[in-house]
């Protein structure tokens, strides 16, 4: 996996602080609970799809690029709102 701009440089986006990787160790440890969260908002995942995705961000916002046909970074904000709520 290649981190940075078109330089190869890392850049602030890049680097997780570690409040979100707690986040996101959080959900993935609490992934049964969460998924009726995740169902509710983007009812087009099966429950295949989350079983794909077992708590792994970069997954879910894989999933709802395909499934939802959501833009990367419009995928990444609507799970970053989602973990901000719990």
């Amino acid at each position: 996996m290649k981190l940075g701009g078109r330089d190869g440089c890392l850049q602030p986006k890049d680097i997780l602080d570690k409040e979100t990787i707690m986040n996101r160790d959080q959900v993935k440890g609490n992934w049964n609970q969460v998924k009726g969260e995740v169902k509710r908002r983007w009812g087009k995942l099966s429950d295949d799809d989350l079983d794909v995705v077992d708590g792994e961000y970069d997954k879910l916002v894989g999933k709802l690029q395909e499934r939802h046909g959501l833009e990367r970074e419009q995928a990444k904000k609507e799970v970053d709102a989602l973990y901000d709520t719990l």
